[in-house]
């Protein structure tokens, strides 16, 4: 089953076990050949078929396996032999390479950026403009003498501490924790030394 280094299993569809898995079905599932033994089938593939009588002996299925050292799925087939073993492959999944690592750091940082431009233009003055608002009216309300200026007095107050670490956060971002601006604020800082 390893000649060609592509990741492959056997298992036992009805005992939901597995029995064998390759080296490479290992990698990609970021699992140990001693835990594949006490794992079910269902808690890495998840199969796409309707009903467990739609299952014909030899034909490929799809499956979804999970890596959990990845945390990423990875598309592939089954085939169900008569006896009711059900062979899993999956493509070869190479190594997550420091180009792959850095794209996936940029697009976060590129999202929370774009989610802190939006909090800055568009949700931040429209919440600031609520808070005004309510604060007027607790004003008029306290010159009345209302009986509900202290819960709206309450409510200006939740509102100003909701608004406060926002407001902090935009005018000081913490970098994304992945992100190569991330690493350099902390080699430089001390906490991480390069």
């Amino acid at each position: 089953m390893d000649a060609f280094g592509l990741p492959r299993a056997l298992g036992q569809f009805e005992r939901d076990r597995f029995i064998f898995a390759n080296k490479s079905f290992l990698r990609a599932t970021g699992l140990k050949s001693s835990e594949i033994s006490c794992l079910a089938l269902s808690a890495v593939t998840k199969f796409h078929f309707e009903s467990v009588r739609a299952v014909q002996p030899g034909k490929l299925t799809p499956i979804v396996v999970r890596s959990l050292n990845r945390n990423l799925s990875i598309g592939g087939h089954v085939a169900f032999s008569r006896e009711g073993l059900a062979y899993l492959m999956i493509p070869f999944v190479p190594d997550i390479d420091r180009d792959f690592e850095m794209g996936k750091a940029v697009g976060l940082e590129t999202e929370r950026q774009r989610v802190s431009a939006y909090l800055h233009e568009r949700l931040a003055p429209e919440l600031l403009a609520i808070a005004f608002s309510l604060e007027a009216v607790r004003d008029q309300l306290e010159q009345l003498k209302h009986s509900a200026e202290p819960k709206l007095k309450e409510v200006c107050r939740n509102l100003t501490e909701l608004l406060h670490p926002v407001r902090e956060e935009l005018l000081n971002p913490v970098p994304f924790a992945g992100s190569s601006q991330a690493k350099h604020v902390r080699q430089n800082d001390g906490s991480n030394p390069p």
